[in-house]
C-alpha cells in the first residue's frame, strides 16, 4: 500500500517561544483548536509535555492517543498516533523555525494505510487538519498578552478561530458523496 507523507506550513507573525507555548500544553489546544478534549493521559520527561507523553485526544465521538517521541524546547515536537484513523507507522514532527520577526509552522507526518486504497483520503483529511492545526496554533500565539514567562490568550479571538474550524468541520458531512442529480423527466 505504501506510504503517504502530509507536509504544511504556516507562517505567523508570533515568536517560536510564543508559539512552542501552545503547541507544547496540549491542554490549551481546546482553546484554539476544533479538539473538544485535550489532555495527559501520561506525563513525559520533562512533565509534563515531553517524551513519553501520551495526550489523550477527542473530537466528537472520536478519541485518539498521540505519543510524544522527541520533545525540543521550543523548535521540535515529534508523535506518534494511535486512533480511529485506519493507519499505521504514522510518525509526525511539528517544527518551529524563526522567520523575520515570526516563525513558520511546519506540520509534516508519514503513514501507511491499513485499508487499500484510503491512502489519499486519510492524506487529504490530515492535510485539512494541519492546516486548521497550524492556524489556529498561529492565532492563538498571535493574541497572546505577555504576562511573565506565560502568555494568556484572548479568548474570543480563539473561540472565532475553533468557531471556524468547527462550520468548515461541519459542511463536510454534508458533501461527501452527495451527488447531483437532473431534475429533467426522462424523455
Amino acid at each position: 500500500m505504501g506510504s503517504y507523507v502530509v507536509d504544511v506550513q504556516k507562517d505567523s507573525t508570533a515568536s517560536v517561544e510564543a508559539i512552542w507555548r501552545f503547541l507544547a500544553d496540549v491542554t490549551t489546544w481546546t482553546e484554539w483548536s476544533s479538539f473538544d478534549e485535550a489532555s495527559y493521559a501520561r506525563e513525559g520527561e520533562p512533565p509534563p509535555h515531553g517524551v513519553g507523553a501520551e495526550r489523550a485526544l477527542r473530537v466528537g465521538p472520536f478519541r485518539s492517543v498521540d505519543t510524544v517521541h522527541s520533545f525540543d524546547p521550543p523548535t521540535r515536537l515529534a508523535y506518534g498516533y494511535s486512533g480511529p484513523i485506519p493507519m499505521k507507522n504514522y510518525r509526525a514532527e511539528v517544527t518551529l523555525t524563526p522567520r523575520g520577526t515570526g516563525t513558520r509552522i511546519r506540520w509534516k507526518a508519514q503513514f501507511s494505510p491499513t485499508i487499500p486504497l484510503t491512502g489519499r483520503l486519510i492524506q487529504a483529511l490530515l492535510a485539512k487538519l494541519f492546516r486548521d492545526l497550524s492556524a489556529g496554533l498561529a492565532r492563538a500565539a498571535e493574541s497572546a498578552v505577555p504576562s511573565g514567562s506565560a502568555g494568556v490568550i484572548d479568548k474570543s479571538a480563539a473561540r472565532r478561530s475553533r468557531d471556524q474550524v468547527d462550520v468548515a468541520r461541519d459542511r463536510i458531512p454534508a458533501t461527501v458523496g452527495r451527488r447531483r442529480r437532473s431534475m429533467r423527466p426522462a424523455s
